[in-house]
């Protein structure tokens, strides 16, 4: 007989056959389960309803009803009872959870177990097999706190909340990760940040490393340190471009690093070329302008180097990972503070191969080294640093009060380490921008001082005399400054890794800090830094100055759509000169809008601050014109020509001269800014 009929131009289940309250299968359906249906027996959705109403009763199997006549049951009256075998169930695991219904303003999420038993059906399981919470309980952003779409630096950057950080392919030129983070400002208002590029590698310096990895490979010891001494000369023209990121300098780092050791491993004495060139890509490294790229890389020490932590994140497909070379760079220490690891552990290298009593001197834009070997029975003299009468020495080191006196007294070894055939190595690096990328203490203290290291090996037995350092501000309206030294192994809330147990501040003076140290390390002044310094860290534009930039132009339009309407009733060269001045005003504040509105690309940015020199300089120059033509006017020297040529030439011409000179000179230093 079918399992349902055609009943009142419905399917309906046939009563008789089943009566109500007895089991089929696993469970046991209510009378509201047997309403006509146009789908006919919904088992599923009975057992939903049942399981709703707690009207179900678990069996393990059918049970077949007696055979009885087919009378429908009285109303009101229930089923006979459904003899339910017991067996032994229990629960399985829970699955996943499910994803959130909303993104915000609170979700659900939903995950379910399933009851695994021993019997022939495996029911009943005591408890519930379904579990809900809640999820995305924030409230949903309004429009304003909000990052819009935009494409910069090849990169297209999805719509985001403030506060989310989202991740995206490298430019085309690199592999890696980029990331991104929707900023908050003080005013309510989101605003995209600097991108980060920390995860990202270039496809040359992708290519050097692989490059060394082939010269690690040959089997001779020289052929090894040959081919050291290409890499360095490939990474100094790597590093001339300037045009590597921030996870570049992390990887040249590690490069450096992969160098010295093959040198030491392979007994290769490094040529003064190949010395020159280390520290010259060192120099590169640690230059001012690459603050920002170190700021950035340091990111990636601090949030490792897996997905940002604590924080939400969105994922842009298609998916990135991060390069292979990054993750197997150092997890310890920041790329800037590995870098002063890897400068004094080549210093030792280099110094390794002089001669007794043999010193070298190496000076680049940014690094003053000098290296010098000491028989230790027989230390010469005190050491001076730097020693400004030698050749070769910069303008900034020559005229800098930067000064390290060390007495001979503090060179010495303990008598059970003395030996007749050790000898000291002596190295000291004045770094002319190092405080500004090494990871910076509290605000409002900051390093304001160049950074002096020492670095003596063997180390030396503590000594009574001390060292005697003297360090030029290299920021002015500084207070309370006070010297310390850098502790790889110590990790303050307030100061960092520096220390100021160690050294005593003696005298102060407007330019100079002198300091007397027990030991021989990296040397520095920490200070306050003046208010003036404290800048807005959200870099949202200026409203007044926006509402006066659009004024203005709206003004200016104005006046040229009223010139341009009487033109043949006010035609003349005093006009012109007019005109050419309101151009040059108009696009000059057209650009102050867009680039206090748009993050842009670095070259763009450039560009933008370029011609912003040059419209304000054109309209200097306009305003010269007119003061020139009044001056004719007035002697009567008033010629039929619309316009002079020597108008146009002091208008355009002088500008575009004084700003191409200045870029030229300048290389583009100083147009722009990294916000």
């Amino acid at each position: 007989m079918p399992f349902s009929r055609w009943h009142r131009g419905r399917w309906a289940l046939p009563r008789a056959r089943v009566p109500l309250g007895c089991c089929t299968g696993a469970l046991v359906w209510s009378e509201g389960d047997f309403k006509p249906s146009i789908r006919g027996f919904n088992p599923r959705g009975a057992a939903r309803r049942a399981a709703a109403a707690g009207s179900h009763q678990p069996c393990p199997v059918p049970v077949p009803h007696p055979p009885t006549t087919p009378s429908r049951p009285s109303r009101g009256r229930g089923p006979p009872p459904c003899p339910c075998p017991a067996a032994d169930s229990k629960w399985g695991p829970w699955n996943h959870w499910s994803l959130c219904s909303k993104t915000c303003d609170t979700g659900w999420q939903r995950r379910f177990r399933m009851c695994e038993g021993t019997g022939v059906q495996g029911y009943p399981c005591e408890g519930t097999g379904e579990e809900v919470k809640t999820c995305n309980e924030k409230k949903c952003p309004a429009y304003h706190e909000m990052c819009k779409d935009e494409y910069v630096m090849l990169m297209t950057w999805k719509k985001t909340a403030a506060g989310d950080v989202i991740y995206n392919k490298c430019p085309p030129n690199a592999t890696g990760s980029a990331s991104r983070r929707c900023l908050l400002s003080p005013h309510g208002v989101a605003y995209w940040g600097v991108p980060s590029f920390a995860r990202c590698i270039s496809h040359e310096y992708r290519y050097l490393h692989l490059s060394l990895r082939e010269h690690l490979a040959k089997g001779q010891r020289v052929l090894a340190g040959e081919g050291m001494s290409q890499v360095v000369r490939s990474l100094l023209e790597l590093m001339a471009r300037k045009t590597y990121y921030s996870g570049d300098l992390l990887f040249s780092v590690e490069i450096l690093r992969n160098v010295t050791d093959t040198f030491k491993r392979a007994t290769y004495t490094p040529s003064s070329e190949d010395v020159q060139r280390f520290f010259q890509v060192v120099s590169y490294m640690v230059d001012a302008e690459n603050r920002d790229k170190w700021e950035d890389a340091q990111q990636v020490r601090g949030e490792g180097l897996g997905r940002a932590g604590g924080v939400a994140t969105v994922c842009v497909s298609p998916p990135v990972r991060t390069p292979p070379e990054l993750l197997a760079l150092p997890q310890v220490s920041p790329g800037s503070v590995h870098l002063m690891k890897v400068v004094e552990d080549f210093i030792h290298l280099v110094g390794d191969a002089l001669k007794a009593f043999q010193s070298s001197l190496i000076v680049t834009d940014n690094l003053v080294i000098s290296i010098q070997r000491e028989p230790v029975s027989a230390v010469s003299s005190d050491i001076n640093f730097p020693m400004k009468g030698r050749r070769g020495m910069k303008d900034w080191a020559r005229s800098s009060e930067d000064k390290l006196f060390i007495p001979r007294e503090v060179l010495s070894l303990a008598s059970a380490e003395l030996d007749e055939s050790s000898h000291f190595v002596i190295g000291a690096v004045l770094y002319r921008t190092l405080g500004l990328i090494l990871p910076p203490p509290r605000a409002p203290l900051a390093v304001t001082s160049k950074v002096l290291t020492v670095t003596v090996r063997p180390p030396t037995k503590p000594a009574e005399p001390l060292v005697l350092v003297e360090l030029s501000h290299v920021i002015n309206g500084t207070s309370h400054p006070q010297c310390v030294t850098w502790d790889y192994s110590r990790t303050d809330p307030g100061l960092g890794n520096w220390d100021t147990e160690s050294c005593q501040t003696l005298e102060t003076l407007p330019a100079h800090t002198k300091c007397q140290c027990r030991q021989l390390a990296t040397f520095a002044v920490l200070a306050q830094l003046p208010r003036d310094l404290a800048m807005d860290p959200s870099g949202t534009p200026s409203v007044p100055l926006m509402i006066g930039c659009a004024v203005s132009c709206m003004a200016l339009l104005t006046l040229l759509v009223i010139y341009a309407a009487f033109w043949r009733f006010i035609k003349s060269e005093r006009s012109i000169i007019l005109l050419n001045f309101c151009v040059s005003i108009l696009a000059s504040n057209i650009l102050i809008l867009v680039g206090q509105s748009q993050m842009l690309s670095k070259g763009v940015c450039t560009m933008t601050a370029a011609f912003l020199h040059f419209f304000f300089l054109s309209s200097f120059c306009w305003v010269l014109t007119e003061a020139w033509q009044s001056y004719l006017a007035v002697i009567g020297r008033i010629r039929t020509r619309l316009v002079r040529k020597r108008f146009l030439c002091l208008g355009w011409g002088l500008p575009a001269l004084v700003v191409a000179v200045s870029v030229g000179f300048t290389r583009t230093k100083g147009y722009g800014t990294a916000s």
